[in-house]
């Protein structure tokens, strides 16, 4: 047994309710003293008690049923030591409450809220003795064990650890959410609380007080007439930010407080955290994919994607004539720290574009479908015929001037790259604060609205175009041959990094002595070595690599990751691989090998039917090259932007006008122009950093659903066959019989063994040169167009996007066959 108030460290076998009691008592937050009988004692107890338990499982002590069960536990002795332990903790004319500690209770995935009893006021030890074993006896209950089957949960986690806890006898209780779970403000608390003991609020016998409480500078005077002590409400003000920051996504909260003293009883993960808002449908499709819904978007990078997408969405949307009647709505916005874009409005458009079907068009950006069917789709009629022929027109007519300006504009936004990149490496700690300032403003305010401008449009005429020549080409060929004529491009930006690598490597590989290093050395040593010797010509390849591709990074659209050009360390390491590892190499090679496009047998078509069709074809691969380009041509750009910010951020801190330097992306770009022209003070600056430092850091954790819509959703069950592990959206055809590596983070790709099948939640365009060694890719986000979408056909390899949950059904060295035809994992039996 264990004294709650001094454990230091969170285990296994206390189970979830404990676990995150020591997490508060770490965070210095007050928490009722309390002794814990760990699971692994309590279970090694109740199969004593239950031998039936022990021979059967799980299974006969249902059928022995509660009663049973119950006089059973009720005979049994409780462990002497757990005895001499309780009397040395117990005070006299102390209650106490008998809590259970679930090992999966108060999860993030589910809670148990309300599936096991608590005991409370036990004056005595012989009171505290039934409090546990009713407390066990409550493992049993009838709804918890539907809720166990429902859930489908491993007999290996049925296990309960027991608190002892002191009992407070409370001026008042209450939860609190630390997002307001009824309106769905994302920076707002609601706080439930009643007088005296939250028994009454907990079963419903009385209707709470209500508070809703901004995060960020709530004014204080309008509680005035609140019952319970200001002081009260400011320190759980105070600490559920500091809770939720520490977690880092929604939780629900128990407290108590004795005249201006809070106790924290309970803290768990909000499992069900609403989707429903107060206008609009929104979603983050195609922007977790290599984009910057990933992970918290901080205020910098939230600014600038808000600006560049508002201008040039609606400035598309006006020129092929889809925009919506009055004013240009917003066409973004921030929820749990995350960018949604305005789906609604932008299907409003596409339902006037010939050939429109709403499945196929949520398929190419990996958006949820509330629907069953082919959803919304756009029937030609006399009454659209005239629309459709003006839309399809101006379509038509934007793509071909886009396409035509795309060489000179990409060879301009490339020149225009270099010269700003040096000019930024150019600056010291000596350069003026008004060139620092002046250049900021030129890469921020100008160049990057030109350079991501362009490659939002790019993005738009594919989605728009594919929505319309998809339809044509599917009237002749199956989805898996339509996917065979958009792959292998040729020649993609993204591939190129693997390229260089290929080169280093051979050339370590020709020399006995620079193999011998890289085979031998960390790579923390070859850096070490690097700087020593920068002559050395495999440290020259390393330092043209950073150089010609240094822009890139492990995160692209998250302006705090540091490039390659910064930090070699990942180069080195994939370097490494490549001279270590024969297979890898092998495979990495293989992928870059030039292969033709596959020959489709189009004989029993006509032959106007195939020239159409290779036109179509050609063109979408056209479209869809392009699109890679500019890709390339923004990451190099938001390089620019943390090159630029990286010095204006060391300047402002080093005059006292931050704190720190990394500050600086999490002002908006807005407060640093407006600090710049003497609108807002270095106070403000700090303030606005930290809060949206703090705000970023409290949904650090969180996956939010991928929607927001201002009615309830009912999402489309997809039925597969019952072999089948479970099902996505075929984004690569092929079909491959390998082991599974789930990866969460870049940080540990160097574990990727050639020929295995990656299963994250999406990629960034900074594993690119990863994926040539892959016998398959499966994500739980993306879309057919997504930029893994696209590598994975550029390498040949079958992969799956939209596979709901798959980093939690597979496990990493599990043998299983991914079908990219028909969209379906199937797991092997292995003896």
């Amino acid at each position: 047994m264990k004294e709650l108030w001094l454990e230091k460290e969170p285990s296994a076998v206390y189970g979830g309710k404990i676990n995150q009691l020591i997490n508060l008592c770490q965070l210095g937050f007050s928490v009722p003293k309390g002794l814990i009988l760990p699971a692994d004692q309590v279970m090694a107890w109740l199969r004593a008690a239950l031998p039936e338990y022990s021979k059967e499982g799980l299974k006969e002590l249902i059928h022995l049923g509660k009663e049973e069960i119950a006089e059973r536990l009720q005979q049994y002795p409780l462990e002497s030591a757990w005895l001499q332990e309780l009397a040395s903790f117990c005070q006299e004319n102390q209650a106490y409450i008998v809590r259970s500690s679930a090992i999966l209770e108060d999860g993030q995935a589910m809670s148990f809220a309300g599936q096991y009893d608590s005991i409370g006021d036990c004056w005595t030890l012989s009171e505290i003795e039934q409090g546990i074993r009713s407390c066990l006896l409550s493992l049993f209950n009838p709804e918890a064990l539907a809720y166990w089957q429902r859930q489908g949960l491993p007999e290996q986690d049925f296990a309960m650890a027991v608190l002892i806890q002191e009992q407070i006898e409370p001026d008042f209780s209450g939860v609190c959410f630390s997002l307001d779970v009824a309106t769905n403000q994302d920076q707002t608390m609601l706080l439930e609380y009643v007088k005296g003991s939250a028994d009454s609020l907990v079963s419903g016998q009385v209707n709470p007080e209500q508070l809703t409480l901004p995060w960020y500078n709530p004014t204080w005077s309008q509680f005035e007439k609140v019952e319970m002590p200001r002081a009260v409400l400011q320190k759980l003000h105070e600490q559920v930010l500091q809770i939720v920051a520490y977690f880092g996504q929604p939780m629900d909260i128990e407290w108590c407080a004795v005249q201006e003293q809070v106790y924290l009883l309970q803290a768990r993960p909000i499992t069900t955290v609403p989707t429903k808002i107060d206008s609009g449908r929104w979603t983050t499709a195609n922007f977790r994919d290599g984009g910057v819904a990933a992970q918290p978007c901080p205020n910098l990078m939230w600014s600038l994607y808000r600006h560049s997408w508002q201008e040039a969405l609606s400035s598309f949307l006006l020129a092929i004539g889809l925009e919506p009647e009055g004013v240009m709505p917003p066409l973004m916005r921030l929820h749990y720290a995350r960018p949604f874009w305005n789906l609604g409005v932008v299907k409003q458009g596409m339902e006037q574009i010939p050939g429109y079907i709403e499945r196929d068009f949520d398929d190419e950006l990996g958006v949820n479908k509330d629907y069953q069917g082919q959803g919304f789709t756009s029937k030609l009629s006399p009454a659209l015929l005239l629309n459709f022929l003006r839309v399809a027109l101006k379509t038509q007519k934007v793509t071909k001037n886009f396409l035509h300006q795309a060489p000179d504009k990409l060879q301009e936004l490339r020149q225009q790259f270099t010269h700003l990149n040096q000019e930024i490496r150019e600056l010291n700690d000596q350069s003026p604060l008004q060139q620092v300032e002046n250049l900021w403003q030129l890469v921020l305010n100008q160049v990057y609205l030109d350079s991501e401008g362009t490659y939002f449009w790019q993005a738009y005429i594919n989605t728009v175009q594919l929505s319309m020549k998809k339809t044509s080409l599917l009237k002749w060929l199956t989805v898996d041959e339509f996917f065979q004529l958009i792959a292998k491009l040729g020649n993609v930006s993204h591939t190129k990094p693997l390229a260089r690598m290929l080169e280093a490597a051979d050339l370590i590989l020709a020399d006995e002595k620079l193999t011998d290093d890289w085979l031998k050395l960390s790579v923390e040593k070859l850096q070490e070595l690097a700087a020593q010797y920068p002559e050395r010509a495999d440290f020259i390849k390393i330092q043209d690599f950073q150089k010609d591709f240094g822009y890139h990074s492990a995160r692209e659209l998250d302006l705090r990751v540091a490039s390659y050009e910064e930090d070699a360390h990942q180069v080195l390491t994939a370097v490494q691989q490549l001279v270590a590892d024969s297979a890898y190499y092998q495979a990495a090679r293989a992928s870059l090998s030039l292969v033709s496009e596959s020959e489709l047998d189009l004989a029993h078509l006509s032959r106007a039917k195939q020239k159409k069709i290779e036109k179509i074809s050609q063109d979408l691969r056209n479209l869809l090259w392009w699109r890679e380009e500019f890709k390339d041509i923004s990451t190099r750009y938001y390089h620019l932007i943390r090159q630029i910010s990286l010095k204006l951020g060391r300047t402002y801190e080093k005059r006292g006008f931050l704190k720190n330097e990394q500050d600086i992306f999490y002002i908006k770009k807005e407060s640093l122009t407006a600090f710049m022209e003497g609108q807002k003070t270095a106070d403000q600056l700090q303030e606005e950093a930290a809060d949206n430092q703090h705000y970023c850091q409290a949904y650090q954790n969180f996956e939010p659903a991928g929607d927001l819509t201002n009615k309830e959703m009912s999402l489309e069950k997809v039925a597969h066959d019952s072999q089948a592990l479970l099902t996505g959206m075929p984004a690569s055809s092929g079909q491959v019989t390998g082991r599974v590596r789930v990866l969460l983070d870049l940080a540990d790709i160097e574990t990727i063994e050639p020929g295995e099948i990656l299963v994250t939640r999406y990629t960034d365009t900074g594993w690119s040169y990863v994926f040539g060694i892959l016998g398959g890719l499966v994500t739980e986000y993306g879309g057919v167009l997504c930029h893994a979408s696209i590598v994975a056909r550029e390498c040949g390899i079958p992969a799956l996007v939209c596979a709901k949950n798959a980093t939690q059904l597979l496990e990493t060295g599990m043998l299983v066959t991914l079908d990219g035809r028909r969209g379906e994992i199937r797991i092997h039996e292995e003896e």
